[in-house]
């Protein structure tokens, strides 16, 4: 993970430096020009989540219930889509080069698994909507791509929703919905193709804030016939969906450029 940090730091020095050598901020002389780009972005996300908690109830059903051949996959990754709005750059006639954006996500995994007696699926979706704000800095902004560094705060809805036969020959059907907070840092890269169209590409890690339990999924999910309900020592479905993943929009972009006197 240093040695990450130390490699991102090297290149943003590196791409500062050439921006500053090739800025599309850079003006006249006696002169500079400001920058301002509002952008309309659409397209897909993918998102690698650490679930402890719930890939430990996961974990169980496997090791009790499943088959050798259809058992849950935990590192079951979210894809979706996004909308985002974002303005950046230089922001009325100040030279600080600024990072805003609002955007609405919507992502959705599926996980099955077959019960070993019955021989039936047991199946479960997720579905994460949320929306986040955004603001940032720009140190990187050249002819051809714009870098930023941002912090975003969402708020969000994970609905979970269960379906199988248990051990038991039980056939059950559950829905929960979450509300869930979180953070993230993330580095949004521009690159353009033209004056009005660039590619967006963004790397990120989202911490979520809040813990969730799917303690009522366990207990039909993974019900003993001969024991019962599992163990209710602790909930040990208790989880945070911190994830990493990436965006990947086409954006639509309009530019305003002034010539600000030094």
């Amino acid at each position: 993970m240093k040695k990450i940090i130390l490699c991102a730091v090297a290149i943003l020095l590196v791409l500062s430096e050439a921006s500053a050598q090739n800025s599309r901020t850079r003006g006249k002389k006696g002169k500079y020009q400001a920058k301002h780009c509002q952008i309309i972005g659409i397209g897909g996300n993918y998102a690698l989540p650490t679930a402890t908690g719930f890939d430990d109830m996961l974990k169980e059903f496997n090791q009790k219930y499943a088959t050798t051949s259809g058992t849950f996959t935990t590192a079951t990754p979210f894809m979706g889509g996004s909308l985002l709005y974002t303005s950046y750059g230089n922001h009325g006639e100040s030279r600080a080069k600024m990072w805003y954006e609002f955007g609405l996500h919507g992502m959705l995994r599926t996980m099955q698994a077959t019960e070993k007696i019955s021989q039936k699926a047991n199946k479960i979706d997720q579905q994460i909507y949320d929306v986040h704000v955004g603001i940032g800095a720009l140190p990187v902004q050249t002819k051809s791509f714009d870098l930023a560094l941002a912090l975003t705060g969402e708020g969000g809805v994970l609905r979970t929703q269960a379906n199988g036969t248990n051990s038991t020959q039980l056939a059950y059907s559950l829905s929960q919905d979450d509300f869930f907070f979180s953070a993230t840092a993330q580095m949004p890269i521009y690159i353009y193709f033209g004056e009005h169209i660039s590619l967006g590409i963004r790397p990120y890690y989202q911490f979520q804030l809040n813990s969730l339990s799917f303690k009522g999924i366990r207990n039909v999910m993974n019900f003993d016939a001969v024991s019962g309900l599992p163990t209710q020592d602790k909930d040990i479905t208790l989880s945070k969906f911190s994830n990493y993943g990436v965006f990947a929009h086409i954006n639509i972009a309009f530019q305003k450029v002034k010539d600000i006197r030094r």
